[in-house]
């Protein structure tokens, strides 16, 4: 026999699990790994749970405040729906147990292994054996459920198939030739399925019981075997589990190729499908699975593993290759699923392991998959490719550089770098050196030994260095010759220093300036004699005086008045003539005043309190009056235009164009109306369809998005109004479910569940299938009327993509300019602009801008600061602002109400 099959005969007795220590096989009753139902009966119980779908309560005590309770007092416990052989206290603790059990099963092998058992098989090993076995026979899968720790344990069914015990299948077929035959849930009784399995085992003096229990049990290993036998010819040719066997003569070696593989240089940005970070190491993974080279991947937790599998998964995505992912822990599927989908993956992915990818969902996904749209690369990502591509191979470059050795030094960029950062907090110290690109080694070690001696010699020198009078003098060589010239120059500059000291000591006498003598207080006293010389004689008694603080304050005080009178000459300057400055200055001022009060009854007093005010804003007062008159006539001219247009009648008044500036606006906005809006009999009842036609469209809405949230969106397309009809006539009486129709038409709906954990009973499906014939007639509403609704509402009215907040503001806009006509006929032109959309929408769009200058603040406001209520000033507002007469002689007429007798 071939080491394959010797191991493949290993691997089988080890999946095989026949003994009695395997529920499945010896079902033994423990206090907390299995619980007996006594109540209801087999029969009546898959009656409920089975073919009704019901959820069943157990027993629950109620707490009291001291939170214990007697089994033997029924006033303190819920009877429920089932009755098991133990106590309430140890039934809580034995189904808590389950449950937390069957739990984390679930989450963490996405498997169910919690079952309810119908009927045992009664037997012994051998005819002579006292030992009677008891195996479940019908296992159906249910599951616990619990709201809160004051609520009952419910039992349900879960959406597992329900499966004749294949332990106990194989143990009878391959051991004592007896066969279980097949049972369907639905189609099947269960009483008569357990009585024929009694008539054919009672040969061998076995029996069938018809017993109920709870239990976890877990027949995975069996489906494991069955899969190892039927395919024992296939794991023979696959040269990984011949390699698991012993046998490597097929295993491939990693080609020399691959070995110290550049990625950065050999694989093109535009060709990698990764989608999360990788590193060398894990580069080297991914390149070894798009190879087809078998390795095993390791390392300790948090050193990307996942994120190393979750690239190899979207490169061989890229490629158009399947990929099986399994684990045995559900934490591994979903840290690469959750990397997948935010990627934008997820579509790729059919989930099979998660207790959640029950039979709807995987249909669900294959549908969403195969419905996907094509799409194409867009021009920016390539672009954004060829980027990456660029810089990646700037790095490489600065990489290869960075490690370079460069002569003559014959050192690298990196190396030198390294020992400059072990002197980062060394003081810099700036010095040149010639030809520094020729320096070699041997140039270096001479320097190093030069600064070395230095830096001794520094070391050797004490403190009184910084009074040597040779100090940071530089002599690079010392020569007869600059002995010499020193000498000379000695001999020449020494009497010049004895008359310096002669004229100190005479300064220091007479002066008493007690200074040191050195060069630096000499040309300190040069600077003061200096200043002495040109100083004019002062006063005895600045000497004297002890305090001279009042005597610097006042200096100051006259030197900051004169810099001001030197400011204010020099602006006079740049404005007036010289002759400015010998004018008759009072009579000037007095004559100015005159005038200002003559004028100031006129002016408004708030803003011209005084007749420095009006003086220094006379000009202003005719700009802006002048300005005033100019945006007068230029609104005049636009109102005039837009008559010419659109024939709309206006008074010419302020008020009246700011009216017509008002209407103009409201018509610039175009609600859009038809012909039937202008039409006081159909308006009323446009707004009434269409107030209906909206609440039909939310109700619709409201009510598709309340039934999508319970089911699929199929459940739009089924035969509502004749499933409707069979539940309410024929599905009346208990003879319901011996009809096929019936368990077609539950199961129907109950595979459009999204929450198939939910109760489906006939009130509930009575329920939504009333919902969709109220969908359904609102439906039809909408189609009679959409031909009179696109009729009376015109471009509004885009079906299920009505915009109704949009269609109710340009009814309100539509409303607001017919009250601007008060109740006249509106203008054709008006209405053949607003219904066919005017071709001069921009012109008139201008012209109602400049019209808009009506509505400035600052025209109304420019009078209301220069002048009162004052009768001459109405009447000139009246002549020529109301007029729209020319503005110079606005102009005119102004300056003689504000300059009166022409005196400014």
């Amino acid at each position: 026999m071939a080491a394959i099959d010797v191991r493949i005969d290993k691997w089988k007795k080890r999946l095989l699990d026949l003994g009695k220590k395997n529920r499945l096989i010896n079902y033994r009753e423990t206090k907390r790994s299995n619980i007996k139902i006594v109540a209801p009966d087999l029969v009546e119980l898959y009656r409920l749970l089975i073919l009704n779908e019901s959820a069943l309560e157990f027993p629950f005590p109620f707490e009291d405040d001291d939170n214990d309770y007697d089994d033997e007092t029924e006033s303190y416990i819920s009877l429920g729906d089932l009755q098991t052989n133990q106590t309430i206290k140890e039934q809580q603790k034995t189904l808590r147990n389950l449950r937390n059990k069957a739990k984390t099963a679930l989450e963490e092998q996405g498997v169910n292994i919690l079952y309810l058992s119908f009927g045992f098989l009664k037997w012994r090993e051998s005819p002579d054996s006292d030992r009677i076995i008891s195996s479940p026979i019908v296992l159906a899968p249910v599951s616990l459920m619990l709201e809160s720790l004051t609520s009952p344990f419910v039992l349900r069914m879960h959406e597992d198939e329900i499966v004749i015990n294949p332990t106990l299948k194989y143990k009878m077929e391959h051991e004592f030739g007896v066969i279980l035959p097949e049972f369907d849930a639905h189609e099947d009784s269960i009483t008569t399925y357990l009585d024929n399995l009694n008539k054919s085992v009672i040969k061998n003096k076995w029996e069938v019981t018809f017993e109920t229990g709870l239990s976890l049990l877990s027949f995975l290993k069996i489906n494991m075997y069955e899969d190892l036998d039927k395919n024992q010819d296939k794991i023979k040719t696959h040269p990984v589990l011949l390699g698991l066997s012993g046998d490597r003569s097929q295993i491939k070696t990693l080609p020399e190729e691959f070995n110290h593989f550049d990625h950065d240089r050999k694989t093109r940005a535009i060709d990698t499908f990764q989608i999360v970070d990788a590193d060398s190491s894990q580069q080297d993974a991914i390149l070894y699975a798009k190879k087809g080279v078998s390795f095993v991947l390791q390392g300790p937790p948090g050193t990307g593993k996942s994120q190393t599998i979750t690239n190899i998964i979207a490169e061989s995505l890229a490629e158009g290759k399947r990929v099986l992912f399994v684990s045995e822990k559900m934490a591994a599927l979903e840290v690469v699923h959750k990397r997948l989908t935010q990627a934008g993956l997820s579509d790729f992915c059919l989930t099979l392991h998660s207790h959640r990818a029950n039979k709807k969902e995987v249909l669900n996904d294959l549908g969403n998959t195969l419905a996907l749209n094509r799409f194409k690369v867009h021009d920016e990502a390539i672009s954004q490719l060829e980027l990456l591509e660029k810089q990646r191979d700037k790095l490489n470059q600065y990489i290869t550089e960075l490690h370079t050795t460069i002569q003559p030094l014959n050192q690298t960029l990196y190396r030198i770098n390294g020992k400059l950062a072990k002197l980062y907090e060394t003081p810099d110290v700036i010095f040149s050196i010639d030809n520094i690109g020729e320096t070699t080694p041997e140039k270096l070690n001479r320097y190093i030994y030069l600064l070395n001696e230095f830096s001794k010699t520094i070391g050797k020198m004490t403190e009184d260095y910084a009074l040597n009078p040779w100090r940071n003098c530089t002599v690079p060589n010392v020569s007869h010759e600059l002995r010499h010239d020193i000498e000379t120059n000695l001999r020449k500059l020494t009497p010049a220093f004895h008359i310096l000291v002669e004229n100190y000591n005479k300064i220091y006498s007479n002066l008493e300036l007690n200074r040191d003598l050195t060069l630096a207080t000499a040309e300190e006293f040069i600077e003061i004699l200096d200043i002495s010389e040109k100083s004019p004689g002062i006063p005895i008694h600045w000497i004297t005086t002890e305090n001279i603080t009042p005597l610097i304050q006042q200096a100051e005080k006259f030197l900051a008045m004169k810099k001001e009178y030197e400011v204010y000459q020099s602006e006079l300057v740049n404005i007036y003539d010289k002759e400015y400055f010998i004018l008759p200055a009072e009579n000037t001022k007095s004559l100015l005043s005159s005038s200002v009060t003559s004028i100031k009854p006129s002016l408004n007093a708030d803003s011209f309190s005084s007749e420095n005010d009006i003086l220094k804003f006379a000009k202003s007062i005719i700009n802006e009056l002048t300005s005033f008159c100019g945006k007068i006539e230029d609104t005049s001219t636009a109102a005039e235009s837009i008559f010419e247009i659109l024939k709309i009648p206006y008074k010419r008044s302020i008020s009246g164009l700011e009216t017509l500036h008002t209407l103009l606006g409201l018509i610039l906005l175009n609600p859009r109306p038809t012909e039937a809006w202008f039409d006081p009999s159909k308006y009323n009842a446009i707004k009434k369809l269409s107030e209906e036609a909206k609440n039909k469209y939310n109700e619709i809405n409201d009510l598709t998005t309340f039934i999508s949230s319970r089911f699929d969106n199929e459940i739009f397309d089924i035969d509502y109004s004749s499933m409707l009809k069979r539940f309410k006539v024929e599905y009346t009486s208990w003879f319901k479910t011996i009809k096929k129709s019936y368990r077609t038409d539950k199961k129907q709906i109950r595979a459009l569940m999204r929450d198939s954990s939910l109760k489906l009973d006939d009130q509930t499906i009575i329920a939504v299938l009333n919902e969709l014939k109220e969908l359904g007639e609102k439906h039809s509403w909408l189609i009679e009327n959409e031909q009179i609704l696109a009729q009376l509402l015109g471009s509004h009215y885009l079906g299920k993509m009505t915009d109704w907040g949009l269609f109710e503001q340009s009814l309100e806009q539509f409303s607001n300019i017919i009250n601007c006509f008060s109740g006249e006929n509106i203008p054709v032109s008006v209405k053949d602009f607003l219904v066919q959309g005017g071709t001069n929408y921009q012109d008139i769009k201008t012209r109602h801008q400049k019209l808009g200058i009506i509505k400035d603040s600052d025209l109304i406001l420019t009078l209301q600061k220069i002048f009162h209520q004052h009768p001459i000033i109405e009447f000139w507002i009246y002549k020529y602002f109301l007029k729209w007469l020319p503005g110079n002689e606005i102009t005119s007429g102004i300056e003689r109400i504000i300059y009166r007798d022409n005196k400014a």
